[in-house]
């Protein structure tokens, strides 16, 4: 049988042409059976070695090298070609006899040495902030943005099955290169949420205009409500290592301020992944807006002022309680990236 697909293709036949000549000779064959032969001539005559139809002992361990040489493995085609071996073997072998999975890469913040080596001697500072269950006591506040685009979404999937036309307009999505939008400032602790406030267009967060319009408001309003009486005396204050917060004159502020706070000594800078602003509640604030469709951004204040208020408590709770695990995994990281270990890896 061999010869004579080799014989068929040698004269331009096509697979589909191969199958139905030897049909009529009451030989049976199918389409890849037809493409494998073919391949392994191929390959035969380009002086590739002929693959075994089942994969060696050494095989398999040439495959596993070329998939685990780096951080940046070679693709299923080219371990193909290397080996002189179909891509569909190469598949089979890494799913089947390896039992390996694709898996794809979390996507992490940028950190340098310098930052490893600070994240990780600030965090056993850190810790004594949040250790036990002082992260009760603490009020986390955060800048962000919103866009009109963050609403009114668009999911990047769409559904299409044998036989059925799916609508042009599901198969696209697109994204604006400047969308209205506007900045506010928020925070947590485990006794609710502060008021969210809105930075001005067009305003330069400073020391000054953060101290006036951010932290007066904020302590003179938000915090006795969240840490009435005999609490006050726990409560602790902190914000990331933006150059507003971390300024002389905000640090200042912050030591005549009737309750304490975290000093830029002690927290990590460049470390989203271990402040729960940013791990966990700005996303579950914006994936909330996700279905709603102002189209103003007035409408846009009104509808993030609504989705704050109504925001789960219980998520948050979450999250605080989540730090000082959060802190402790990254020292023994040596200061290295955790949010890649915490998602257990992502599957296509």
């Amino acid at each position: 049988m061999r010869h004579s697909i080799l014989t068929l293709h040698t004269l331009k036949y096509s697979a589909t042409e191969i199958v139905n000549a030897l049909s009529l000779r009451n030989i049976a064959v199918s389409k890849s059976g037809v493409n494998k032969v073919t391949r392994v001539n191929t390959a035969e005559e380009a002086g590739r070695p002929k693959p075994p139809s089942k994969a060696t002992k050494s095989g398999k361990a040439k495959v596993r090298t070329a998939a685990t040489t780096g951080p940046n493995p070679q693709t299923q085609s080219q371990i193909a070609l290397e080996l002189g071996v179909s891509q569909a073997t190469i598949q089979r072998v890494i799913s089947e006899e390896l039992e390996g999975k694709v898996r794809k890469k979390y996507r992490v913040h940028g950190l340098s040495d310098a930052m490893i080596q600070q994240r990780l001697a600030r965090g056993l500072r850190f810790l004594n902030w949040i250790s036990g269950r002082k992260w009760e006591n603490v009020l986390t506040i955060d800048e962000a943005w919103v866009y009109l685009t963050n609403c009114k979404g668009r999911r990047r999937i769409y559904y299409e099955f044998r036989g059925e036309r799916t609508e042009e307009s599901w198969t696209k999505f697109w994204k604006e290169s400047h969308p209205k939008g506007v900045m506010f400032v928020a925070g947590v602790c485990n006794r609710g949420k502060t008021t969210i406030r809105f930075i001005e267009p067009g305003a330069k967060i400073n020391p000054k205009y953060y101290i006036e319009k951010v932290l007066t408001p904020m302590f003179r309003d938000d915090v006795p409500r969240l840490f009435p009486g005999k609490l006050l005396k726990k409560a602790v204050f902190h914000h990331d290592s933006a150059p507003s917060h971390a300024s002389k004159l905000t640090q200042d502020w912050l030591r005549s301020a009737p309750i304490r706070f975290v000093p830029k000594e002690d927290w990590m800078g460049n470390s989203p992944d271990l402040a729960p602003m940013d791990f966990c509640v700005n996303g579950i604030f914006k994936w909330e807006l996700f279905n709603k469709a102002p189209t103003t951004v007035i409408g846009l204040k009104r509808v993030m002022s609504s989705v704050w208020s109504t925001l789960d408590q219980r998520k948050i709770h979450r999250a605080l309680k989540s730090w000082p695990g959060r802190v402790k995994m990254m020292i023994e990281k040596g200061g290295h990236h955790i949010e890649h270990i915490l998602s257990g890896h992502k599957k296509f």
